[in-house]
């Protein structure tokens, strides 16, 4: 309260002080598979066993063997589940993500040329000189722009980025910009994508999680 408020004779604020301290900034889960390859395989191997059919006769040593392998690559592709939790961000650490080195410069927005309304026929030439000046200077700034964009999404993700859970038991604390780019480089955008949307939602969505659903209790609950 300031100094301007009066405080009421009964106030006590303890109990607004131990909900603060129990407190803790927003925390998201998202599962990102290293080995999202292996789904083209699955496709063909679904469609090879609908071709065989049941005639045990006809297919029943390859049926084995496409199911076998089926069931192998869901092995490989469980190996390759890592669980990212993500945490929000403040405007300080976000800030702090432009500014470390090299410091990242947002690029200026060009300003388009105005054609007064009684412009002679020079004035119009030199116009059109500069309009296209500004459309070259128009395509390097959304270039720009989108390199920006792009590395300042990287260094907030790593920023949020709490820990890593593999499958295999190990953990990562940390993530680097460098293994950022090269993990978009070794599996593209869409895994990156999810992730940066993640830490995005982290910070500007409140989350909720939904009050359990009983099955049993749906079922034996008053009736109207």
């Amino acid at each position: 309260m300031t100094e301007s408020t009066p405080v009421p004779a009964d106030f006590d604020g303890s109990a607004l002080d131990d909900w603060i301290a129990g407190g803790s900034v927003a925390k998201r889960s998202v599962v990102v598979y290293g080995r999202p390859d292996l789904f083209a395989e699955y496709e063909q191997i679904e469609r090879d066993l609908e071709l065989l059919g049941d005639d045990d006769e006809l297919g029943g040593g390859e049926r084995a063997r496409l199911i076998k392998r089926r069931s192998d690559l869901y092995d490989e592709w469980i190996a390759s589940k890592s669980t990212w939790i993500i945490a929000a961000l403040t405007p300080d650490q976000i800030d702090a993500c432009k500014t470390r080195e090299p410091a990242l410069v947002e690029p200026a927005e060009p300003v388009a040329p105005e054609l007064a309304k009684n412009a002679t026929d020079a004035q119009k030439r030199s116009h059109t000189v500069k309009t296209q000046e500004y459309d070259a200077a128009l395509a390097a700034y959304e270039k720009a722009r989108t390199e920006f964009n792009r590395e300042l999404d990287l260094r907030c993700l790593a920023a949020a980025v709490e820990r890593i859970d593999f499958a295999d038991g190990r953990v990562a604390g940390a993530v680097t910009v460098d293994q950022l780019k090269a993990m978009r480089e070794r599996m593209g955008d869409l895994q990156l994508t999810r992730l940066v949307m993640t830490a995005t939602m982290a910070t500007m969505e409140e989350p909720l999680i939904p009050a359990p659903f009983s099955h049993s209790n749906s079922e034996t609950g008053p009736t109207s």
